[in-house]
């Protein structure tokens, strides 16, 4: 439940921090001179990054449901192979009806 709590803190920051940098120039002058990147990036992607882990954490990103992308086609492939096996039996065995 903790991490469930900062995931939903941190996607409220995400969007705060979303709006305010969409006021300001990504790259601005310091202290000093330089042009550098605004540090609201910074804390943006770090924001980002947590969310990237908790979502993992709790096992709600695509992967975790679905599986990984490269073992989809494997499983895909294997399955019409079946397929293609179960059409050429010769009917000696019951098998269900899955057409209806």
């Amino acid at each position: 439940m903790l991490v469930a709590g900062q995931l939903c803190r941190d996607f409220a920051l995400a969007e705060q921090l979303a709006e305010q940098l969409a006021r300001v120039p990504p790259f601005g002058p310091d202290d000093k001179g330089i042009v550098r990147v605004h540090p609201g990036h910074a804390l943006a992607e770090q924001t980002q990054r947590r969310i990237i882990a908790a979502m993992r954490l709790l096992q709600i990103n695509s992967a975790s449901v679905n599986g990984r992308a490269r073992d989809q086609a494997a499983k895909n492939q294997a399955t019409r192979e079946l397929a293609g096996l179960a059409a050429e039996d010769d009917d000696l065995f019951a098998r269900p009806d899955r057409k209806g």
